[in-house]
């Protein structure tokens, strides 16, 4: 397996885009548009879509390393929310 960062974009805990940086090479996982009518990614909550996000990093051989704190875990892993795309943000996953 790979280490990388990552960087997803979502909106309403829906997943638009996943992109890993392995070694300064960004390799796109997941690309989805806002305007069509079927949302695959779509989850019920930002957990779901969080571990989501894990597993499909797992599926391509890669993975994000972390650091655990607060009774969570930090994952290398950038957050970009479509509704304030000039905010970068991080977020714990519950353990």
């Amino acid at each position: 397996m790979r280490k990388v960062s990552a960087t997803v974009i979502y909106k309403d805990n829906t997943l638009y885009n996943l992109t890993v940086n392995h070694k300064g090479v960004l390799i796109p996982l997941v690309a989805y548009d806002e305007i069509s009518v079927k949302h695959p990614y779509e989850k019920r909550t930002f957990q779901t879509m969080y571990k989501s996000v894990l597993n499909i990093l797992k599926n391509n051989n890669f993975y994000c390393g972390y650091y655990e704190q607060f009774g969570r875990r930090w994952y290398d892993i950038q957050f970009i929310n479509l509704e304030n795309p000039v905010n970068i943000e991080k977020f714990g996953m519950e353990v």
